[in-house]
């Protein structure tokens, strides 16, 4: 199955959302689990962040990738965090 649409920002919102976020709200928290850690990771991916040792730090200037993550490694993460999250 194709995705088609704004899927790449859909799942970055939802990431955002859903990922523990910095008091500050200069960032994301990885917390050290592996469905945080790979949010992160998919927000760096999606252009919204950059890597840090303790997760994202928020872009003021989020910049879309020329091309997207794979699908499939999106949906994964999107899966996994909200797996976690309960």
């Amino acid at each position: 199955m194709h995705a088609t649409g704004d899927w790449p920002g859909a799942v970055a919102d939802f990431l955002e959302r859903n990922l523990p976020a910095m008091d500050d709200g200069s960032g994301w928290q990885d917390m050290a689990v592996t469905a945080c850690q790979i949010g992160c990771e998919a927000l760096v991916a999606l252009g919204r962040a950059d890597a840090t040792g303790w997760g994202a730090s928020r872009r003021a200037a989020p910049r879309r990738p020329g091309v997207p993550p794979r699908w499939g490694g999106l949906f994964v993460a999107g899966v996994g965090l909200a797996r976690q999250q309960g």
